[in-house]
């Protein structure tokens, strides 16, 4: 997913603004796109009852290691 990354003024415009979508323009005013806010706990593929289950087992998955030696060699 690409970043962008907001200069402290316009980041704290954007958090303290309340608007629920911003549309960006560069510096020509040519519309690059439309900002929505979202939660960032939309971002995960887990539930939240699979988070608390792997929170509440901590360690029982495999290591590193076991997943890259699975993984096939080209």
């Amino acid at each position: 997913m690409p970043k962008v990354i907001l200069d402290d003024q316009v980041a704290r415009a954007l958090e303290e603004g309340g608007e629920s979508e911003v549309v960006l323009y560069d510096a020509s005013g040519r519309c690059l796109g439309v900002f929505r806010r979202i939660d960032a706990k939309s971002l995960s593929p887990l539930s939240d009852e699979e988070s608390k289950r792997r929170a509440a087992n901590p360690g029982t998955g495999r290591s590193l290691a076991e997943i890259l030696a699975e993984l096939p060699v080209d």
